[in-house]
């Protein structure tokens, strides 16, 4: 028999708690993927560091509680961002929405029509959220999730309300251009895609951007010409090829 909707939308939320609950007793993860008959769920926890940890990273505790403030802040306020189902002093969890940029960048099965796809509703997104006054603070592929429709924006450890201004946001999309080419191999299509809807949704920050970045295009592409080790000689080329991008856009 089939049950009345309010009595069904009790089950589900009964069911997914219980999942949730199993997850929290589990050996913690700093993400955690939940599945269940009602839908796919992501539990996000505060990372527990050792002291050496610490020291390179930072406060986890204070990163997660940021993460989680702005999730609630920008959800308030309409940006593309998932719902908070279910939190606690050391956890949230949100739904599944998707497939982040990086994977659908580095993995060889999606045609390029949809990365270029892709890549258009994340400028679009980027600059929606300048567009409303915030930032993200430090937006890598890694952090929009695409679901074959629309982006959703996560991972706001370093958001910060005093950073919503525009050298703020000229920096998220450089750090968002730089990623396309440290996890592309074919990476010039989707980031002037990128960077090319970004300027069309928001050409006054666009020209803010261009001003700002000029200043350090030469230093930084004098340092890529130094020897390296491998890691950051790639990370470095990568951002000049952002900087080069963004001086044209």
């Amino acid at each position: 028999m089939r049950l009345p909707e309010n009595e069904t939308k009790t089950e589900m939320l009964a069911a997914v708690r219980v999942a949730i609950d199993q997850a929290l007793v589990e050996p913690p993860l700093r993400i955690r993927w939940i599945g269940t008959p009602h839908g796919n769920f992501w539990l996000k926890r505060a990372e527990a560091l050792s002291f050496y940890w610490r020291l390179r990273k930072g406060n986890s505790l204070a990163a997660f509680e940021a993460d989680l403030r702005a999730m609630h802040l920008l959800g308030r306020a309409g940006m593309p961002v998932p719902p908070i189902l279910a939190e606690g002093p050391d956890y949230f969890v949100t739904p599944d929405r998707g497939q982040s940029l990086a994977y659908l960048l580095h993995n060889g099965v999606f045609p390029e029509p949809d990365r270029i796809t892709a890549l258009i509703r994340a400028g679009e997104a980027l600059a929606g959220l300048h567009l409303a006054g915030f930032c993200h603070g430090r937006p890598s592929v890694r952090d929009l999730l695409w679901d074959g429709a629309k982006i959703t924006l996560i991972d706001f450890e370093r958001f910060r309300t005093g950073r919503n201004r525009p050298v703020h946001m000229a920096m998220d999309l450089l750090i968002l251009t730089q990623s396309v080419f440290v996890y592309s191999t074919t990476a010039l299509p989707e980031a002037e895609a990128l960077v090319e809807a970004y300027a069309r949704a928001a050409p006054k920050q666009m020209a803010k951007t261009r001003a700002r970045l000029a200043m350090i295009r030469w230093p930084v592409r004098l340092a890529a010409a130094l020897p390296f080790r491998r890691g950051l000689g790639k990370d470095l080329r990568a951002m000049t090829a952002a900087l080069d991008l963004l001086a044209r856009a």
